[in-house]
């Protein structure tokens, strides 16, 4: 391996390091943002198949109103919140 391969390696390996690095602070940000809203979270994530990233996302976009007016509502006739059990 040469001087310059090295160097390629190092250059890389510290440009992975750098986008870590940004990827925790930005973890880091959205958790303080969500902090305030855990049974929002909580209520995303009983959506099979959605975990924290995804619920992080989902609220982003839609907002944290859940109420029968909210944007959130919308989400459950078109079956993405599940369906409901005629009685219950």
């Amino acid at each position: 391996m040469s001087d310059h391969h090295r160097l390629l390696i190092r250059q890389s390996l510290k440009h992975m390091q750098f986008i870590e690095e940004m990827i925790e602070e930005l973890d880091k940000q959205i958790r303080e943002k969500l902090a305030p809203y855990p049974k929002q979270v909580e209520l995303v994530c009983t959506v099979p198949g959605i975990g924290s990233d995804a619920a992080a996302s989902i609220l982003a976009e839609i907002g944290m109103e859940m109420s029968d007016k909210g944007p959130f509502s919308q989400l459950s006739p078109s079956g993405f919140l599940g369906r409901r059990v005629p009685g219950q």
